[in-house]
């Protein structure tokens, strides 16, 4: 993720996300590479709870997607397109 997209999605300062993004990397909870940031996975105690949430996550967009589309309020587009 971004820091951008963060500040996009929350409404949060870019510079207060950066300065956090900066605190969790000297913890080593994140890696930065170029403008991304992301969990560091090398990080065992991280890994476990990040694949879960991840899984648990995707699941779950799924069905509210489905549900979504079921009630007519969103329209599957082409994937191709």
């Amino acid at each position: 993720m971004t820091i951008a997209s963060v500040a996009r999605v929350t409404g949060l300062p870019h510079e207060t996300l950066r300065r956090h993004a900066l605190k969790l990397q000297a913890l080593g909870l994140v890696t930065r590479e170029g403008h991304r940031c992301d969990l560091a996975l090398e990080n065992p105690a991280l890994t476990k709870d990040w694949a879960v949430l991840r899984d648990q996550t995707g699941a779950r967009c799924e069905q509210l997607v489905t549900k979504l589309g079921l009630a007519g309020i969103v329209v599957e587009r082409d994937r191709a397109a």
